[in-house]
C-alpha cells in the first residue's frame, strides 16, 4: 500500500484514522444495500470536511470506516457530523 503524504507549506502529514460505528446493542441492522449508501453518504461529508475515505467495510451490527484527514480540522468534529447525519 502505497502512503500519500500531504504537504503544506510548513509540514508534511499522514492522519489516517479506523472509526468502528456500532448499533445500539450490536442489533443486526445493515443489510448489503445499506452499507453502499453509507459508502456514499460517507464519502461527500468527508469531501466536505477535506478529508479522503480509504476504505469502508462493514457487517450487520457495525461499520469500519478507514479515513485520513488533515491536521488543521478537529476529527472529533467529523466524527460527530458523521454520526449526526445518520442518528435515528
Amino acid at each position: 500500500m502505497k502512503v500519500n503524504y500531504f504537504k503544506t507549506r510548513r509540514a508534511i502529514f499522514n492522519l489516517t484514522v479506523h472509526i468502528v460505528l456500532v448499533t445500539k446493542y450490536r442489533r443486526k441492522v445493515f443489510q448489503k444495500e445499506h452499507l453502499e449508501f453509507l459508502k456514499v453518504a460517507f464519502n461527500s461529508i468527508a469531501a466536505k470536511w477535506d478529508a479522503e475515505v480509504v476504505e469502508i467495510n462493514g457487517e450487520s451490527d457495525h461499520v469500519h470506516i478507514l479515513l485520513t484527514y488533515p491536521p488543521h480540522k478537529l476529527l472529533s468534529g467529523l466524527i460527530a457530523n458523521l454520526k449526526q447525519q445518520f442518528s435515528f
